[in-house]
């Protein structure tokens, strides 16, 4: 038997394990993908500008 109620928390409880998994995976995996790949633009830019500047 179900409780009351308990057709409105599963589809929570899916929501929050959802957004529970994307934040993990944007933690271990995208941020420190965007800070290497901003750190090796910010190289490329300096070179540009020592390169011109002289």
């Amino acid at each position: 038997s179900r409780t009351q109620g308990a057709e409105m928390r599963a589809p929570m409880a899916m929501t929050v394990i959802g957004g529970l998994a994307s934040a993990t995976l944007l933690t271990l995996f995208v941020i420190p993908a965007a800070y290497v790949f901003a750190q090796r633009v910010g190289e490329k830019i300096k070179r540009v500008v020592k390169r011109v500047v002289g």
